[in-house]
């Protein structure tokens, strides 16, 4: 009787104890991407911004990336810095190369930044940098986000993961017989539904 009481209590401690333990915390994966994902703009000479965002990241002290346009569709038109290393002190913020001329198809962002003190960098999520466009066809193109760095203030480098973004732009009658050629399909790698859409639109000369 004493050999089963002991027993009994033994695994009614042992439960408790499991039921006390609090649970391991998750830790977010640190990303760097293009926000707005999916950018939709209305036509054809309209100025759109998309941003280059940070989430889940601790102690950035610098960053840097590399962003692939189809210089066909859009004409790049500024690049300013985001707020978000600015919430952890002075910064020096460059803009290495940005043009639509990088070859006959691309055009080019390359920008970095870093707090100008060794201090702790910033926590948390928020924009590294705003960049503006301007629609120059109909179509649909992606927004390669490439060479992507971030470093703490130890001078590590911090592993993430990377997103691209992608760019549609609508087509309306009014964006006929000026400009350049439409452009017949979104050249995202997946045929669908869309890029038939965005032909007979080009072909018939009609908006959605």
């Amino acid at each position: 009787m004493l050999k089963k009481l002991s027993l009994s209590l033994t695994i009614f401690i042992l439960t408790l104890t499991i039921l006390t333990i609090s649970p391991a915390k998750s830790t977010s994966t640190t990303s760097i991407f293009v926000e707005p994902e999916i950018c939709d703009v209305a036509g054809v000479g309209q100025t759109f911004t998309i941003n280059i965002t940070v989430a889940n990241v601790t102690d950035l002290w610098g960053w840097e990336f590399k962003l692939f346009y189809d210089s066909i569709q859009l004409n790049g038109t500024a690049l300013v810095e985001g707020p978000f290393l600015q919430t952890a002190g002075e910064t020096f913020f460059w803009e290495v190369n940005f043009t639509d001329n990088y070859n006959a198809t691309y055009g080019y962002v390359y920008a970095f930044c870093v707090l100008t003190h060794v201090i702790p960098g910033a926590d948390g999520n928020g924009t590294l940098a705003t960049i503006t466009f301007k629609a120059k066809t109909c179509g649909g193109s992606i927004l390669d986000l490439t060479d992507t760095k971030l470093k703490n203030s130890e001078g590590d480098y911090i592993s993430h993961e990377t997103k691209d973004g992608s760019v549609t732009v609508a087509m309306y009658l009014g964006d006929l017989g000026s400009g350049p050629p439409p452009t017949f399909f979104a050249f995202d790698g997946i045929v669908n539904a869309w890029d038939l859409t965005l032909f007979i639109m080009c072909y018939n000369g009609l908006g959605p």
